[in-house]
């Protein structure tokens, strides 16, 4: 039995889907292993006086809460608290990044100094910050907080 060359990369492509299905299924099943899903069927509640005899749920006999979760802080309020305390000197993004990690507020994120960066232009953008250098090639863009008028 001979194989051209061709037939037989399609061969190994068509075992490479196979294997990476495979893979997708068991990554499937190790989360279902891993989450509590026992959902209660729709029909049976717990409580008889949330569903009517319509089989609708009657939002006077639901618990709700009435104020809204807190928000966690985002990587902008971080960074808009932050600029603040360089006062008069010029910083970088690279800056903002040190001072984050030095303040435990980094992730490993492979773009994280991008959204710094997205961030920092914003700020710049709102007159938060200005910026007093236009960087060029591997030089960075320097910045400088504006100080608010009394």
């Amino acid at each position: 039995m001979s194989f051209s060359l061709d037939s037989l990369r399609a061969m190994v492509e068509e075992k490479r889907k196979d294997l990476e299905e495979l893979e997708a299924a068991i990554r499937v099943m190790e989360r279902l292993e891993t989450k509590d899903l026992s959902f209660a069927p729709i029909g049976s509640s717990t409580s008889p006086n949330e569903v009517n005899d319509d089989g609708l749920i009657d939002l006077n006999n639901l618990d709700v809460a009435q104020s809204a979760p807190q928000s966690k802080r985002s990587l902008k309020d971080d960074v808009r608290e932050l600029v603040p305390r360089f006062g008069n000197q010029e910083f970088t993004v690279s800056h903002v990044e040190a001072a984050l990690k030095n303040m435990g507020k980094t992730t490993n994120a492979k773009n994280f100094k991008n959204r710094l960066s997205m961030l920092v232009r914003t700020l710049a953008d709102e007159n938060v910050i200005e910026r007093t250098y236009k960087g060029v090639g591997n030089t960075p863009h320097k910045y400088r907080h504006i100080k608010e008028s009394e």
